[in-house]
């Protein structure tokens, strides 16, 4: 689950959201700096900030205005040939279709999604078309139970990250998919409505990310 959600959470790092690679290194250094002084560092940087009201509208195309300051970020991806974009891109398939299913991709799906990048598709849309497959419709037929750490983590991140409370007590009743798919879907949900300056978006992502490698020990790098 965890590393579904840091895989998603690649939706929106490129194109339209690429982060400023170089930016974030100089940071990371200067911090790295601060963490190795003789002085401790008193309680976390940043805090999830409010989240705004995620208001669902079938009729809205807001969405597709692509207008802000964060559509403007990812200028050195953009700048890249298609041939260096689509070595990100295939390590970036490889991960999600892994992540969502847990099962490697196939040359051919690869080869069909890359072309679907290559001709304008999104990666949000490679993700959606994924779990509204027949394939991913069987995985949420198993009799499989989320695990008692899944449910924790599911509603730890719910509440935090996300504004709402997925109860254990009804989530374990559902098949560990179908749990996936729902709290990424809201995921994705959250990550639009945050306003297209960025701010408030990074900084939640920044939050979440480091919570993530400190509780979960998902990267080696204390």
């Amino acid at each position: 689950m965890k590393s579904l959600i840091l895989s998603v959470l690649l939706l929106f790092s490129w194109p339209s959201f690429a982060f400023d690679l170089d930016g974030i290194v100089e940071d990371l250094k200067s911090e790295v700096k601060n963490l190795m002084g003789e002085e401790e560092v008193a309680g976390p940087k940043y805090q999830v900030p409010a989240l705004p009201k995620i208001v669902k509208d079938p009729k809205s195309v807001a969405v597709y205005k692509k207008e802000g300051a964060i559509y403007q970020t990812g200028t050195k991806y953009r700048s890249l040939t298609k041939r260096e974009r689509a070595k990100y891109q295939y390590i970036f398939l490889k991960e999600l279709i892994y992540e969502v299913r847990g099962a490697e991709a196939t040359d051919q799906e690869l080869s069909n999604y890359l072309n679907v990048l290559d001709q304008g598709g999104n990666r949000e849309g490679i993700y959606r078309s994924l779990v509204v497959s027949s394939s991913y419709q069987q995985l949420e037929l198993y009799q499989q139970k989320a695990s008692d750490r899944v449910l924790e983590f599911t509603q730890e991140y719910g509440v935090k990250y996300l504004g709402i409370n997925y109860a254990t007590d009804k989530m374990k009743d559902l098949n560990l998919w179908t749990i996936k798919r729902i709290v990424v879907e809201r995921t994705l949900d959250q990550i639009d409505a945050f306003p297209t300056d960025g701010k408030d978006l990074y900084t939640w992502y920044a939050v979440l990310s480091e919570e993530l490698a400190k509780r979960y020990a998902i990267w080696q790098n204390k």
